[in-house]
Formats: structure tokens, C-alpha cells, sequence
């Protein structure tokens, strides 16, 4: 894998319910949020409740997506921006160890994890998101089924296939024709913009940002007081518990980044191959690929062996 790969720059919103080790009567999240931000600063990790501004600490904030009862409590925990070179297996320990000091981390499916992908120094070119979009058309069977049962068409992390549009349309007939269309289809987007419209069905609408892999934040600059972030967004990450899962699905992402510019398959001449709904066989094969890429950038060890552990159709050792 070539150099210019380990420029990637990344980071995770985990989503979060749990249960005060302490309920204290009358509290809001907010005042627990307060001592989760104690608990991080504790361990050397800078952190903020309040909204961020460069993406250079730890942001706990709300969710209204999550499904907490009383006295749990729901939160959004965004990591800063971190690199393969830098210390973010340990920043990742770190957060759940100070986690755990606040709150019983409670099983969840209402809750994932979404994980943004950058280019350090220069943004992500028109070409590098073209190269993303169709490796996550083409190997979407296979990402998939690595998908635990909670975020299969869940309605926050939908197939991009799945979308109304061209691209739905020509997904579904599953030949290598088809496969070159959406090819043809993707290297004719003039700009970011159309480039989300083909692969979400919309522009910048909410519902179309629900989607595995999201793109809007390439097209569009500050949100809702939010600092834009020009990344592309993995939306298919389980409910997290722990550092190994995070750690898992977090190279997981990174690395198909890195393998999706390397192949540059958008831009191969060859006839495309058609997956058959992620049959068992092909998926390890897409798994060992993967694996090998994730070697290759140093961060293997935080992948399983096998592709169902993923999908937790496997136990974890």
C-alpha cells in the first residue's frame, strides 16, 4: 500500500446509554456529562461539554436518537481528530476507562457508532471521493455482512443501494453492465455535490445522511454551529461497550478508506465482478483483503480473525 495512504486522518461519535453509578436526584445529563468531562481530563485526555471548535478534544453532547429510561442517561461522546501515527488506541482506552468510573455502559441497540475519514493537509479530491463511492457500491454486499442483526437497514445507516435513484436502479440487476454504468455514472459527477445526490438519492437533506456511507460532509461547510469536518462518514458501527469493538470497527473503516484509493477500481478497465449477496465464501475473501491492506497500515492487530465476529454471529475471544 503506498505512502500517500497514511495521511488519513479519522475520528468517532460513539453513542452511549448508561447508568449513573450514582443517581443523584434532581440531576440533568448535563451535570453527569460534567463529571464524565472530569473523569477524561483525570486521565490526560482534553475535553469540553460545550460544542467544538477545531475537532482537538473530546466533545460530550446529547443524543435524542437513544432509547434511555430513567435514571439512564444518553450521550454522544466525539472523539478528536486522530492519526494512524498518533496515540488513538490509547486515547480510545482511556475514554471507556474514564466512561466506566460515571455510568454502568448498558446494552443498547438504539445506540452506534459513526466514523469519519479525512485526507491530513489537503482535503479529500473530487477523485479520492469517487474512488470511495464505488468501492462502497461494490463491496457493499460484503460490508453488510459484517453488520451486527441492529444495523442492517437500520434507519440511521440504510445501504446506499438502497436509496431512490439511478444508482438503486442499476444496483439491483446485478451484472457487470450494471456495475459499469454506476462507474461511468460516478466519474461523470462534475462536484461533490452531485456525487451525494447519486449516492444518497438527495443532497443535504437529514434523511439522506442516514446512509452507510455518507458523503454530505464533502459538499458542505459549518452546520448548526459545527466546524465542517470534509470527511466521509461510516455509519454502520455497533453499539459499543468497550475499547476492542471500538477499536475493531474504527480500523475497520479506515482501512476500506485506504483500500478503496489504493484499488481505485472506479477507473478499471477490466469487467467488474458481481457478488452474490454476500455468500460466505466471498465475504472471507473481501475479509482477508482487507485485513492484509489493515497490516500493511499497522493497525491488524485490532481486527478479528474472522469476518463473523463482526457481525457477532461469532463469539469474541
Amino acid at each position: 500500500m503506498s505512502t500517500p495512504l497514511r495521511r488519513l486522518s479519522f475520528g468517532v461519535e460513539i453513542e452511549v446509554v448508561g447508568e449513573p453509578w450514582k443517581v443523584r436526584e434532581g440531576w440533568r445529563p448535563q451535570q453527569y456529562y460534567d463529571r464524565l468531562q472530569k473523569a477524561l481530563e483525570n486521565r490526560g485526555l482534553a475535553a469540553s461539554v460545550d460544542r467544538p471548535d477545531h475537532y482537538d478534544k473530546w466533545f460530550i453532547t446529547t443524543d435524542a436518537s437513544l432509547h434511555a429510561v430513567e435514571p439512564q442517561v444518553s450521550l454522544e461522546a466525539v472523539s478528536p481528530k486522530m492519526t494512524l501515527n498518533g496515540d488513538y488506541a490509547d486515547q480510545i482506552k482511556l475514554f471507556w476507562e474514564s466512561l466506566r468510573i460515571v455510568f454502568k455502559v448498558q446494552m443498547n441497540p438504539s445506540a452506534g457508532t459513526h466514523i469519519h475519514i479525512g485526507s491530513l493537509g489537503a482535503n479529500f479530491s473530487l477523485d479520492d471521493a469517487k474512488r470511495i463511492a464505488f468501492a462502497a457500491c461494490i463491496y457493499e454486499p460484503y460490508v453488510f455482512s459484517l453488520l451486527p442483526t441492529a444495523r442492517r437497514d437500520n434507519p440511521y445507516c440504510v445501504r446506499n443501494s438502497k436509496r431512490p435513484g439511478r444508482m438503486r436502479e442499476l444496483f439491483e440487476q446485478r451484472t457487470p453492465a450494471a456495475l459499469r454504468l454506476i462507474s461511468n455514472d460516478i466519474k461523470a459527477c462534475a462536484d461533490f455535490s452531485q456525487l451525494v445526490v447519486y449516492m444518497q438519492g438527495s443532497g443535504q437533506d437529514v434523511k439522506s445522511r442516514r446512509t452507510l456511507w455518507n458523503f454530505q460532509n464533502l459538499a458542505r461547510g459549518p452546520t448548526a454551529g459545527y466546524p465542517p469536518t470534509y470527511t466521509v462518514e461510516f455509519r454502520g458501527g455497533r453499539h459499543m461497550r468497550g475499547h476492542l469493538r471500538t477499536l475493531a470497527w474504527l480500523s475497520f473503516a479506515v482501512t476500506f478508506i485506504a483500500m478503496a484509493l489504493q484499488e481505485n477500481l472506479v477507473n478499471s478497465p477490466g469487467p467488474y465482478c458481481v457478488s452474490h449477496n454476500g455468500k460466505a465464501a466471498e465475504v472471507a475473501r473481501f475479509w482477508t483483503k482487507l485485513r492484509s491492506s489493515a497490516k500493511l497500515l499497522k493497525i491488524d492487530e485490532h481486527l478479528p480473525s474472522s469476518f463473523k465476529m463482526m457481525s457477532e454471529k461469532e463469539p469474541w475471544a
